[in-house]
C-alpha cells in the first residue's frame, strides 16, 4: 500500500532527524504540526469513499514530500553546522558539497530519490567525521530501504 509507504517513509525521517540532532528542534516540530493536515484528509477520505483515492493519493504525496523536507533540514543544519573554524577545511568542503546534493535534490519530482540522495550525502559525511575523531559516538544512517548506509 502507497499510503503506508509515505508514513513509514515520514517516520524514518523524523527518527533520522531526531538521532543526528540528538532530540527535536523547533523546525521539526513544525514540520510536524502538518501531520493534522494528514489526519484530516484522512478522515475526510473515510467518510467520502468516491473522493478517497483522490485523498489518498495527495496524502501520500504530502507526507513522501515532507519527509524529504525534514532531511532537507537537517542536511542544511549539519552542512551550516560545519562551516566553522574549529573543522578542517576538508570537513567544511564536504559541508558546502552536501548543500549542492540537497539543492541538486529539491528539483527531482520523486521526493523518496531525493531524500535517499541526501540521506547518502549525509552518511558521507558521517563517516568522515567518524575518521576525523573516532571516539565520537555516531549514530547510523539508515536509506529509504533500512540499509545502513
Amino acid at each position: 500500500m502507497a499510503i503506508q509507504t509515505a508514513l513509514d517513509e515520514l517516520q524514518h525521517s523524523v527518527y533520522t532527524h531526531i538521532m543526528i540532532q540528538g532530540g527535536p528542534n523547533p523546525q521539526l516540530c513544525v514540520f510536524l504540526t502538518k501531520l493534522l493536515d494528514f489526519m484530516d484528509d484522512l478522515y475526510a477520505a473515510t467518510q467520502n469513499p468516491e473522493n478517497q483515492p483522490v485523498r489518498l493519493e495527495r496524502v501520500e504525496i504530502e507526507c513522501n514530500e515532507l519527509a524529504f523536507h525534514i532531511i532537507e533540514s537537517l542536511a542544511v543544519w549539519l552542512a551550516v553546522s560545519l562551516d566553522d573554524a574549529k573543522f578542517p577545511a576538508h570537513i567544511q568542503n564536504q559541508g558546502k558539497q552536501l548543500l549542492v546534493f540537497v539543492a541538486k535534490a529539491k528539483r527531482l519530482t520523486d521526493k523518496l530519490a531525493a531524500k535517499d540522495l541526501v540521506l547518502r550525502a549525509l552518511a558521507d559525511i558521517v563517516r568522515t567525521l567518524k575518521a576525523t575523531n573516532a571516539a565520537i559516538q555516531y549514530p547510523p544512517i539508515k536509506d529509504v530501504k533500512n540499509n545502513i548506509l
